[in-house]
Parts: C-alpha cells; sequence; structure tokens
C-alpha cells in the first residue's frame, strides 16, 4: 500500500456550521483531486453533522470509502 496523508482537520473548530463548512471543502477537494482524506474526532457536534452529510454524496458524485481503500 502507499501512505496517505490527511488533506483537512474536519473539526478543529466544532461549532455545527463550521464542521458543514469544512466538510464542504473536503468534497470539493475530493472532486478537484480525485480523493480527500479528512480527520475528524469523535466529538458530540461532529458526530451530529457526519450523516446527513455522508446520506448527500451519493447524489454529489462522491463515494465514501475506508482510508485503507486509497491506500491499495
Amino acid at each position: 500500500g502507499r501512505a496517505l496523508t490527511n488533506d483537512l482537520f474536519i473539526d478543529m473548530d466544532s461549532r455545527p456550521a463550521a464542521i458543514s463548512a469544512s466538510l464542504e471543502r473536503l468534497v470539493a477537494h475530493a472532486k478537484s483531486h480525485g480523493k480527500a482524506v479528512g480527520i475528524a474526532r469523535a466529538l458530540p457536534t461532529t458526530i451530529a453533522v457526519l450523516p446527513a452529510w455522508a446520506e448527500s454524496l451519493e447524489a454529489r458524485g462522491i463515494t465514501l470509502v475506508a482510508p485503507a481503500r486509497l491506500a491499495q
């Protein structure tokens, strides 16, 4: 496998609106670079925002995968 690097820390600002904005930057990065790796902590606000975001990805042409799949 190959090493992956983090493209974005998703919840450095733990406010829900800031997390949502970071997730949108991650999507933009994925669309422009073909992939994106984001790191988030298990904060209550992050956990609250992620499900709706993840559900929106397929309709936007994005596939959410485990990092190990990108490292192949």
